[in-house]
């Protein structure tokens, strides 16, 4: 609301400073390394609140209306159980997993999330800039064509990263783990696209917008019921593969109700057909590089897979690239002019 972005890079910088020392900390020096690593990240977290509590003072009032209270819990009952279901919908598989599986199944699961994690990073910042300035700015004419355009955009971004982490799953598994880890790799490309999807809700705000919070409700505990069903046909059938098609289920159940729902409340133009043709595409790269091209870390597989990324991340974002180009190449070349006459001119007076 304030639209300080650098004292909100900050703080983000901050958290993630305090947070991280803070778990190395109570890891190696509390008694029971477990606890201290989430002492540690609670502390971190809570100084770092405590500093944007001071940054924002003037934003903070002591005072109590209960009219405003009573807003606030019947928007805000509904969002607790919505968040529970919607964590237990991505941690369900890996529960079932323990069940039906062993614990090596679920150590080369959980690594394949962690592997696959770093797909989160396409809208990293986003999630918690992303609703203020919409809260602020709904009711303007051009709000929801710039949000359908930041949707597709974001979308091209996090295919690109689940690109890359399907295409090098393998090397990512020996660089960060063990040849007795490799399996994992087999997992990472259903559930790192899974963690993108998941992210995706959050430029569809019509619940949001419209104080729907119910809806978010139905959202989630359709991707919980999705969870449940896949989880408990697939994983018994098929172990960690079913797991992670479950995982992938979940999250796309999840998105299209909250997508279904929120375009009834608050309308976004969203080319479909644009974004549909970039998924198959990135399907059909992942494929290549991840069956067709030798795994390992060796020059010719590596500058092989990285050409072949190249070449997706010019077809999926060429127009973004042309864009910037126009916006930036001209004025190089402008420069370059410029450069050019100066020296021209100087010739011509000696």
């Amino acid at each position: 609301l304030e639209f300080k972005s650098l004292g909100y890079a900050l703080l983000s910088f901050g958290y993630i400073l305090l947070t991280s020392g803070g778990a190395v900390i109570g890891a190696l020096y509390f008694n029971h390394p477990a606890e201290g690593v989430i002492l540690g990240q609670a502390m971190g977290a809570g100084l770092i609140d405590i500093i944007g509590i001071i940054v924002l003072w003037k934003r903070f009032k002591v005072g109590f209306h209960f009219r405003t209270f009573k807003s606030m819990v019947r928007f805000s009952l509904p969002l607790v159980p919505a968040s529970f279901l919607l964590l237990g919908g991505q941690q369900l598989p890996k529960l079932i997993l323990s069940v039906y599986g062993n614990l090596e199944d679920v150590g080369i699961y959980g690594l394949a999330v962690q592997i696959a994690g770093f797909a989160g990073l396409a809208v990293l910042g986003v999630q918690t800039a992303i609703t203020p300035a919409v809260l602020v700015n709904h009711h303007k004419d051009e709000t929801p064509g710039m949000l359908g355009k930041l949707f597709e955009n974001f979308t091209t971004v996090s295919l690109m990263f689940c690109t890359f982490l399907s295409v090098f799953a393998k090397e990512l598994i020996l660089v960060f783990s063990t040849p007795a880890y490799a399996r994992a790799a087999n997992y990472v490309p259903l559930i790192a696209f899974s963690i993108a999807l998941n992210s995706m809700y959050i430029f569809f705000p019509g619940k949001i917008i419209r104080g729907k919070s119910i809806a978010q409700l139905l959202a989630s505990s359709g991707g919980f019921l999705a969870a449940v069903i896949s989880g408990l046909i697939l994983i018994k059938i098929d172990g960690i593969r079913g797991a992670a098609i479950s995982t992938l289920f979940s999250a796309i159940s999840f998105f299209f109700i909250w997508y279904k729902i929120s375009q009834q409340l608050y309308y976004l133009p969203v080319n479909w057909f644009k974004i549909s043709k970039s998924i198959l595409l990135s399907i059909v790269v992942c494929c290549i590089g991840f069956f067709l091209i030798s795994s390992g870390i060796n020059f010719f597989s590596i500058a092989l897979k990285c050409l072949i990324l190249m070449l997706f991340t010019f077809l999926i974002a060429r127009g973004n690239i042309t864009k910037l180009w126009d916006r930036y190449g001209k004025g190089y070349k402008f420069l370059n002019s410029l450069n050019a006459g100066k020296s021209r001119s100087s010739y011509d007076k000696k």
